[in-house]
């Protein structure tokens, strides 16, 4: 074999970070994430339109250095209020008294269903196999300063990891807490481009639905945006996912919009 005259494996696409959380819970039975970071939100360049490509390589055993991680910067900055009014779609011909008792209707029922999405979220269960060793519970973050895309992106990366070789405790385990953080993460306007990252590497490393079977990443994704959608629909960098992106291609766009859609069909 290959490996054996060099010494070393390569595991493609796999960063040192999440290679060291699967050696964490091989030993342990879990694994950290990392801390959130700390940004200035009065500062022009936000972090929300990161774009990041599983461009590394982790070697295993030898003595061949790995290579540093690799990120792809993309627009950054970009204003979170929208380019255009999407609820105003299609309704150009209606007069101002018939929209505006329409709005306020629209508004009182996505109202009730969004209570009734975020109680089915939360109440998401899974069955991960941790050990006898205490895990701390996902932090919630206590203000918009906090950049928790590196935290989301820790758990889907190991996912995808472990979807790929087969892993499915840690697999599952990894699901359960991404949806924990999900589940405490304060939503704040200035934060999108934290969820908008999460959602274009789970979208671009994570196969197509297949006769109805969608990866359960992507349904805890499609359930979460369905909930905040209201923010979501105002930033640019979500609208482009679906419309034009450097990462994810045509198909990959076209299932991130059905499932979007799907989600929109259950606020109405």
């Amino acid at each position: 074999m290959k490996e054996k005259e060099q010494g070393y494996a390569v595991l493609k696409g796999v960063t040192p970070d999440t290679f060291n959380r699967f050696l964490q819970w091989v030993y342990h039975g879990f694994y950290s994430a990392p801390h959130p970071k700390m940004v200035d939100a009065s500062s022009p360049l936000s972090p929300d339109t990161l774009a990041i490509k599983e461009a590394n390589e982790v070697r295993i055993g030898g003595s061949v250095d790995v290579p540093a991680s690799e990120a792809i910067e993309a627009d950054i900055g970009k204003p979170v209020e929208p380019d255009f009014d999407w609820s105003d779609f299609g309704s150009k011909t209606k007069n101002k008294k018939a929209r505006k008792n329409e709005d306020c209707c629209c508004s009182q029922f996505s109202s009730s269903s969004r209570q009734s999405l975020r109680q089915a979220f939360i109440s998401r269960s899974y069955e991960a196999l941790r050990s006898a060793v205490p895990i701390p519970l996902a932090r919630k973050n206590e203000n918009e300063n906090e950049d928790y895309a590196d935290v989301f992106l820790s758990h889907a990366r190991l996912y995808v990891f472990a979807n790929k070789y087969l892993i499915y405790d840690l697999k599952t385990l990894a699901l359960e807490n991404l949806h924990e953080t999900l589940k405490f993460f304060e939503f704040y306007s200035y934060r999108t481009g934290d969820i908008v990252s999460l959602i274009r590497y789970v979208y671009g490393n994570t196969q197509i639905p297949d006769d109805g079977k969608i990866e359960p990443i992507r349904s805890l994704l499609a359930e979460y945006v369905g909930l905040e959608m209201d923010i979501l629909m105002k930033d640019s960098a979500f609208r482009d996912l679906m419309i034009e992106d450097e990462i994810l291609d045509t198909a990959q766009r076209q299932s991130l919009l059905d499932d979007y859609m799907a989600a929109v069909m259950k606020r109405i």
